[in-house]
């Protein structure tokens, strides 16, 4: 078993994340714990402390840790696309000034896209990149950037007068202030800020990508990443809520016989599996093509995330219906998986913005079905 696989299977760490999400933060002494079993340095090169592990092998992590906590699970997947884009993009001295920090833990990341007006687009952004002498000076506010109250290091995307640009902003720079996130229904122990720079200085060294089409090559790597890394949690909770709803319509017995032995009770859980197992090969044929750097990995991060969400929200409603009023319960489980599947179905690209830009993939003749 590997120290990874240790860590998801103890019973302590299962507690205490149980009680993260009821009290809205993780403890330092988990993110120590995960550090010390390598879970921040999966996708880490082994040159700089990590295990390079594929991300064919690293979706069942997630999986593994969103069932555990989707706090965790989220945090997790911002590190990882943090990771991807200094490991792919950045400067000799960049990644080893970040790389070995990430992969113990010890430099939390965060994410900072969205902003409060123009949402997660590259067209509407408010937040600036100056060009000043030496790198940028970053002025704007983003918002819901998960791990954002504890990152020692951001990859902020702003705009230039030559169009958007990633830059990575250090935790501890002058300008930078954070706020705790308004907190949501589910992932409540994310430490999510809203961040605010204000005439931030950034060295030129520090810019991920060429100014203008280069940030679409990070952002958009970054953004697949996410997708499939999402996909990965989406059906971590769906399979953990359907387990749950099968554990009891074994035991529950309303009348002559169990709820497991109705026909409409099987035939549900019948479907919600068929849709499970699909979402988890989408997933894994989404993470094949992210590791061979096929040129179509886009759209399938894109099916796979689709895939795993419609799952996710299937499944975890089949098992609130199953349960009836005991399901909304505080303590319920599966409240807490119907909740963080509506979650996973809007981050990292909503299901209608999805479905949009995959038709819209579909319907140029130069583009492959994928069956044929």
């Amino acid at each position: 078993m590997s120290p990874v696989d240790e860590l998801l299977a103890c019973g302590e760490l299962r507690a205490q994340l149980a009680k993260a999400e009821d009290v809205g933060v993780i403890p330092d002494e988990v993110y120590r714990k995960c550090g010390r079993h390598g879970l921040f340095g999966l996708a880490v090169p082994a040159k700089y402390g990590g295990t390079t592990r594929p991300l064919s092998e690293r979706v069942r992590v997630h999986e593994a840790v969103a069932r555990l906590s989707a706090s965790l699970h989220s945090v997790l997947v911002v590190h990882e696309m943090v990771v991807h884009a200094i490991a792919r993009f950045g400067r000799p001295e960049v990644q080893t000034r970040w790389l070995p920090a990430l992969a113990t833990g010890d430099a939390p990341a965060a994410f900072a896209l969205t902003e409060p007006t123009g949402g997660s687009t590259f067209d509407a952004l408010g937040t600036t990149a100056t060009p000043a002498a030496g790198g940028f000076v970053l002025t704007g506010s983003k918002r819901w950037a998960s791990s954002g109250l504890r990152a020692r290091v951001v990859l902020v995307v702003a705009a230039t007068p030559g169009g958007p640009v990633a830059l990575l902003v250090d935790g501890d720079s002058t300008g930078l202030t954070r706020r705790p996130a308004e907190p949501l229904a589910a992932f409540r122990a994310t430490s999510m800020a809203d961040l605010r720079f204000h005439e931030c200085v950034v060295a030129k060294g520090n810019q991920l990508s060429a100014t203008g089409f280069g940030l679409h090559r990070v952002a958009t790597g970054c953004l697949t990443l996410g997708r499939i890394l999402v996909a990965a949690g989406a059906c971590g909770i769906a399979a953990a809520a359907l387990e749950t709803a099968v554990d009891h319509v074994r035991t529950r017995k309303p009348a002559a016989k169990a709820l497991a032995d109705h026909e409409i009770v099987r035939a549900a859980i019948a479907k919600e599996h068929v849709d499970v197992r699909a979402g988890v090969a989408l997933t894994s044929a989404a993470a094949a093509a992210f590791d061979a750097d096929e040129p179509d990995v886009v759209r399938e991060a894109m099916i796979a995330k689709l895939g795993a969400t419609a799952a996710a929200r299937g499944a975890t409603s089949t098992a609130l219906r199953l349960y009836g009023a005991s399901g909304m319960t505080q303590a319920a489980p599966v409240r807490r998986y119907a909740a963080e599947a509506q979650v996973y179905d809007l981050i990292e690209g909503g299901t209608d913005v999805l479905l949009s830009a995959l038709g819209g993939d579909l319907v140029r003749a130069e583009v492959s079905w994928g069956w044929r």
